[in-house]
Parts: structure tokens; sequence; C-alpha cells
């Protein structure tokens, strides 16, 4: 008898070597779908603690500034609410700002 060598791959071989390649691809593009979207994410977050340190800075040295009720910044809200008074000379506020994608709560304190 004479057999002869096959020098190629069966079409069920090729068929599960693509699938499986196949797979790698969407589990990688999901992965670096999500990294991308934890950037944005992460990015908005950043930003928005910014200018939240920014509005904490002009109303320490600047109590009576009107700065980011008069600036355009119309994306960012802030809300600021004083907590109690800590030892009658230190005061707690909470500072709430909130942008479109993200929300931040800083604790900070003023001494009076």
């Amino acid at each position: 008898m004479n057999f002869r060598k096959n020098k190629g791959f069966t079409l069920l071989e090729v068929l599960i070597a693509l699938s499986i390649a196949a797979i790698s691809i969407i589990g990688i593009y999901s992965l670096t779908n999500n990294s991308i979207d934890i950037l944005d994410s992460s990015q908005s977050k950043l930003s928005l603690l910014n200018k939240t340190y920014e509005y904490i800075i002009v109303k320490d040295k600047y109590p009576n500034s009107t700065y980011f009720e008069k600036s355009k910044n119309s994306e960012i809200t802030f809300k600021d609410e004083l907590k109690g008074s800590i030892y009658g000379f230190v005061d707690e506020h909470i500072l709430t700002a909130e942008n479109k994608d993200s929300k931040i709560y800083i604790r900070y304190f003023v001494k009076k």
C-alpha cells in the first residue's frame, strides 16, 4: 500500500483555530474597552477634584468671593455645608462637587 502524507490542515482544525483566535480577539477588545472607560472616569474625577480644591483655596483666602458663582463653569455644581463646630474654634464643612459624570464629597476644616 502506498500512503500519501498530508501536508496541510483539515477543515475542522482550521475552524477550531479560527474560533480560538476570534474568542481571544473579543477578550482583548473587551479588556481594552473597559480600560478606556475606566480612564475616562478617572480623568473626570481628577478634574472635578482639582476644581474642588481650587474652590476650597479660593473660599479660604477670599471668603466673600463670588468667583465660582460668576464663572461660566456651569458643568460643576458645588454645595458647601457647615456640619458643625469642633471645640468652638474649628468649623467642619462637607463640600459636594458634582458634574455630569462624577460626584465627590470632601470634608475639610476651617479655623474661625
